[in-house]
C-alpha cells in the first residue's frame, strides 16, 4: 500500500509542477497528439529501457533457481548481495543519466568539441566513482552483509558473492555511460544491444556455461564475466557507430 500511495503522490506532485510552472510542457488532452516521426524515437529509447528492467527480473529468478541445489542460505545471501550491489549500481546509473540532456543537446547542435569534452569528463567521473565504490565494498563486504543478516554462514557466503558482484564495477560504469550516449544520439541499435546484454543475453549465456563447468563458483563469477564481455561489446559498438561522430 505504501508503494502505491508513494507513486500516486509522486504523480500528483509532478503534474502540479508542470501545470503551475512549466511554460512549455502541458498535460492538456488536446495536445496529446505525437507526430509519427517522434514515435519511432520514443520507442527506440523506451523499449530498451523496459527490456533492462525485464531482464533484471528474469536474471534474478534464474540465479535463484541455479542456487537452489546449494541450499537456502546461498539464496538468502544472494538476495542481500543483489540489494547492496544495486545501491552502487543506482549511484552509477544516476550520474550516467546526468549527462544525457547535454549529450543530446551538443549532438543536435553539431558541437563536436563540447561533445567530446563532455564524454571524456563523464568517462573519467564514472570510472573514478566506480573504482571508489568497488574499493569500499570490497573492504566492507562482511560488514555490509551483517547489516542485513546476523548469520555467520550467510555473511561469509554473501561477502564472497558481493565482492565478485562489484569487482567489475568499472566495466559496468563504462557500459552504462555508453548506453546513455547511444540513447542520447538516437542510435537505437547500439542502445538496444547494450540494454539486452549485461543482465540479459550475455549474462544468461555466461550463467549457463559457468554453472555447467564450475558449479557454484560459476554462478558467483558469472556476473563479473558478463560485465567484461558487455564492456567489450560496448567498445566495439562505440568504434563502429559513435567514433566518427566525435571526430
Amino acid at each position: 500500500m505504501a508503494t502505491v500511495v508513494g507513486y500516486l503522490f509522486s504523480d500528483v506532485f509532478f503534474i502540479l509542477i508542470v501545470v503551475r510552472r512549466s511554460r512549455i510542457l502541458s498535460v492538456s488532452l488536446k495536445e496529446i497528439r505525437v507526430p509519427a516521426r517522434h514515435i519511432g524515437q520514443i520507442l527506440g529509447i523506451g523499449i530498451p529501457a523496459a527490456i533492462v528492467n525485464l531482464t533484471q527480473s528474469v536474471s534474478v529468478v534464474l540465479v535463484n533457481q541455479f542456487l537452489l541445489p546449494f541450499g537456502n542460505d546461498k539464496i538468502a545471501a544472494m538476495g542481500i548481495v543483489l540489494k547492496v550491489s544495486m545501491i552502487a549500481l543506482l549511484l552509477l546509473t544516476g550520474f550516467a543519466f546526468g549527462g544525457q540532456p547535454l549529450f543530446g543537446y551538443y549532438f543536435g547542435a553539431g558541437d563536436k568539441k563540447r561533445l567530446l569534452e563532455l564524454f571524456r569528463f563523464c568517462m573519467r567521473f564514472i570510472s573514478i566513482l566506480a573504482v571508489g565504490l568497488t574499493v569500499v565494498i570490497l573492504l566492507l563486504a562482511p560488514v555490509l552483509m551483517r547489516c542485513f543478516m546476523d548469520n555467520d554462514s550467510i555473511v561469509a557466503d554473501g561477502a564472497l558473492m558481493l565482492r565478485w558482484q562489484v569487482v567489475t564495477m568499472l566495466f559496468v560504469g563504462v557500459v552504462l555511460l555508453m548506453t546513455i550516449v547511444f540513447q542520447s544520439m538516437g542510435k537505437v541499435v547500439g542502445s538496444f544491444i547494450l540494454s539486452i546484454s549485461r543482465q540479459g543475453v550475455v549474462f544468461l549465456i555466461v550463467l549457463a556455461v559457468a554453472y555447467s563447468t564450475a558449479g557454484y563458483m560459476g554462478i558467483v563469477v558469472s556476473q563479473a564475466i558478463a560485465d567484461i564481455l558487455t564492456a567489450g561489446i560496448a567498445v566495439i559498438l562505440f568504434r563502429k557507430q559513435l567514433y566518427p561522430v566525435f571526430h
